[in-house]
């Protein structure tokens, strides 16, 4: 039963990785728009942070339950896991800062548009 919630932990972490990556790849496909380059840039600081994290849990598995860890490497995972917990932090904010440009962005787009429509209706 553990080995199983191992693998669908695995699989749910490899699925939010593979979903980032799609994302990324989809917002590069953008034309141009105010604030698609806070998205890239939360997009790939989450990414990172992901995948840093990927590979400090498989790091971890080198060490069995026979295999005790030494100050280092306890000193090694605790900053590792402080960066990664900060890049997870940052990416957050520049997810909220991406949305509220993106949102003024396509705002300052169509509101000619409906203004043009609007004197031309009357």
């Amino acid at each position: 039963m553990e080995q199983l919630t191992k693998i669908f932990a695995d699989l749910y972490q490899y699925g939010i990785v593979l979903a980032m990556v799609i994302a990324l790849w989809g917002v590069l496909s953008w034309p141009g728009i105010r604030g698609k380059g806070w998205l890239v840039g939360a997009l790939l600081v989450t990414l990172s942070a992901e995948l840093g994290s990927i590979v400090m849990q498989l790091m971890m598995r080198q060490f069995g339950p026979e295999m005790i860890m030494g100050p280092d490497d306890y000193q090694y995972l605790w900053q590792g896991s402080f960066v990664l917990g900060g890049l997870s932090w940052l990416g957050k904010i520049l997810f909220v800062v991406a949305v509220f440009q993106i949102r003024a962005g396509l705002r300052s787009k169509v509101s000619p548009t409906l203004a043009g429509a609007g004197s031309g209706g009357e």
